[in-house]
């Protein structure tokens, strides 16, 4: 067409080319970058912090309300310096593994912290990963007073994680025997069929994580049988990092057939098998699973259209994030340097071009890595056994100013049918059904009462109330396996405090004076007037003034109650520490229990019983 035409070529200055198309210009890449030298640099200068230590570094001069208290940047004043006009401190070791030398980190001002902490934890490459490892990260190169706390509340601020993390009850765990080389001891397992399947038929993923580095492989598969495994183990791991001693996996078919077997046998491979029913054996390749899950779930809701197009991203921000029984990250346990994209300049380094210089740079540190791990055999893997102090201490639930906003779990089949895998079981909604009790009467006061997390994860993570399976009973709604008019529904808080949850105290009254209330642990005798409990995440309805025998009160098991007296002169609680569930009442004086009056006290020791004394139990 162009052939029949005349025309000339003529050049038009960009600057004059209001409307280019995608083939003019090179697209920007959608990564947010750190900020440059010169960004860091300008920020600094308008900074308040910034002119606080350089009048003080030069002058010794400090501001009137800085003298009292004294700030913290004042008492350790000598590792501020300047570098090419950019300030900067020397970070001190954090400890012998993690920090081998003093660490240059930038003073980062305040206008570019919200833009680091989105880099370091929202971007493709950071994988939304807690706070831990997103505060370690950012310390590597960058320094501010309030760091810690403005990662923790960063992290607890998102949308993403609150809608997609969970929380489980950890176990103790008794250590494999402990490598002493990368790639030494290997664990592997299969997570699958991943729905909906993939446009290149892959449903399957094997998982390799290496025990001394916690490296990890990801490898998408089709099927699971015995001869791709043995030939993506050979190809994807034995090949790249060489032979393992051990290897640790399930009782799958395809891990007990004569092939792997075989393949072991010649390679000199020892394999473990976990115990039938117990993966906790393997425990750190099962813990990668549910991260890689989480991770998978996010980087989806985030616009990638195949969660195979994940898993290289997932694999790099773990890789590159340091493990809390290391502390070290993976990358450099077996590259002996950091990655380019953790160690990119933000300020000129130090370049080492002879190849001896850069082998005792690098020999130190992972000797004495290696030492440490060595002389650990009588605590080994302590990570195992420490808890966090927030995980051991109760948090009570604060009150919220503004209203809350739930995640409500859902049961539609379609969205239960991908549970556990890419799909996300959480819907967000500011709906919360009030109304639940079909024989009795709800009053509208509601008094929220701060309960134990360990109490909401039990009975939320097996979904099993007072021993029964909760099952489906229609859109969004659970029902007792027995009972299935009794309705439960699933919440969980999305907020800064999602981790806690909550009981409400709710008053109950019967109809009429002299009627029976029926509910599924028996009828309340009387016009009883008592208080019960339920679970905002479980909704298990539990009475509290269920009476076998009058003047005697009913415990869950005998002998494993524990009745004690609450905040309420009248009112008592009997708690039963192995079901996880209490039970709150209130004596009243009625014809049933005439006798007890106002100054009953209830004992339950190796049984139940009723004292007429004054005495609490």
């Amino acid at each position: 067409m162009l052939a029949n035409t005349n025309y000339t070529v003529k050049y038009r200055p960009g600057r004059i080319h209001e409307n280019a198309d995608f083939l003019s210009r090179i697209p920007v890449c959608s990564v947010r970058a750190s900020p440059a030298n010169v960004v860091i640099i300008k920020e600094q200068e308008k900074d308040l912090l910034y002119n606080d230590i350089r009048a003080y570094m030069t002058k010794g001069e400090l501001r009137e309300e800085n003298r009292n208290p004294y700030p913290s940047w004042a008492k350790e004043i000598e590792l501020y310096f300047t570098r090419d006009g950019m300030l900067c401190r020397e970070g001190p070791p954090i400890s012998s593994k993690r920090r081998r030398s003093p660490q240059t980190q930038v003073v980062v001002p305040l206008s570019i912290r919200k833009q680091l902490l989105e880099e370091y934890h929202d971007s493709p490459l950071s994988g939304h990963l807690a706070t831990r490892r997103t505060r370690l990260r950012l310390e590597d190169k960058y320094y501010w007073p309030s760091l810690s706390d403005d990662v923790k509340t960063y992290c607890k601020s998102c949308t993403v994680c609150a809608l997609q993390r969970r929380s489980t009850l950890r176990a103790y765990l008794n250590p494999l025997e402990l490598a002493t080389r990368p790639f030494e001891a290997l664990g592997l397992d299969f997570m699958g069929p991943i729905l909906p399947h993939s446009p290149l038929g892959n449903n399957h993923i094997l998982v390799v994580t290496d025990y001394f580095t916690k490296w990890m492989e990801v490898i998408p598969l089709r099927t699971t049988s015995a001869l791709v495994t043995a030939k993506a183990l050979m190809d994807r791991i034995i090949l790249y990092h060489g032979l393992p001693r051990t290897v640790v996996t399930d009782r799958a078919t395809n891990f007990t057939s004569e092939l792997f077997s075989s393949l072991c046998k010649v390679l000199n491979i020892k394999h473990l098998r976990t115990t039938a029913y117990h993966p906790q054996t393997n425990g750190l390749t099962e813990r990668f699973n549910r991260t890689m899950v989480e991770m998978i779930r996010k980087y989806l809701e985030k616009g990638f259209p195949r969660w195979e197009d994940a898993l290289g991203p997932v694999a790099f921000a773990y890789r590159n994030s340091v493990h809390s029984s290391t502390n070290e990250t993976p990358y450099f346990l077996n590259h002996a340097q950091q990655n380019l994209y953790q160690a990119r300049a933000q300020q000129k380094e130090q370049r080492l071009f002879v190849v001896f210089v850069f082998v005792l740079a690098i020999s130190c540190p992972l000797n004495a890595f290696n030492a440490t791990v060595c002389d650990c055999s009588e605590a080994t893997n302590v990570g195992f056994l420490r808890f966090p102090d927030e995980e051991c201490s109760f948090q009570p639930t604060e009150e919220l100013s503004q209203p809350v906003e739930y995640a409500l779990f859902s049961t539609i089949p379609e969205v239960k049918r991908f549970a556990g895998h890419i799909c996300s079981t959480w819907e967000a909604t500011t709906t919360v059904y009030k109304d639940f009790m079909q024989w009795n009467t709800v009053t509208n006061s509601r008094k929220p009462i701060p309960v134990d997390d360990a109490v909401c994860r039990l009975m939320r993570d097996t979904r099993i109330c007072r021993g029964r399976p909760m099952e489906v009973a229609g859109n969004k709604i659970f029902s007792l396996g027995d009972y299935p008019y009794v309705e439960a529904t699933w919440l969980r808080t999305a907020t800064e405090t999602f981790m806690n949850c909550q009981l409400e105290e709710v008053t109950l009254q019967s109809e009429c004076a002299n009627c029976t209330i029926s509910s599924p642990l028996g009828d309340i005798p009387g016009a009883a007037k008592g208080s019960f409990h339920h679970n905002l995440v479980t909704l298990v309805w539990e009475d509290t003034w269920k009476e076998t025998l009058p003047c005697q009160a009913r415990l869950v098991e005998a002998g494993e109650g524990q009745l004690y007296k609450g905040d309420n002169s009248t009112t008592l609680r009997v708690k039963d520490p192995h079901k996880q569930l209490d039970f709150i009442y209130t004596p009243a004086t009625i014809d049933v229990c005439s006798t007890i009056g106002n100054r009953s006290t209830y004992r339950a020791r190796n049984g139940t019983a009723c004292d007429n004394g004054s005495n609490p139990a």
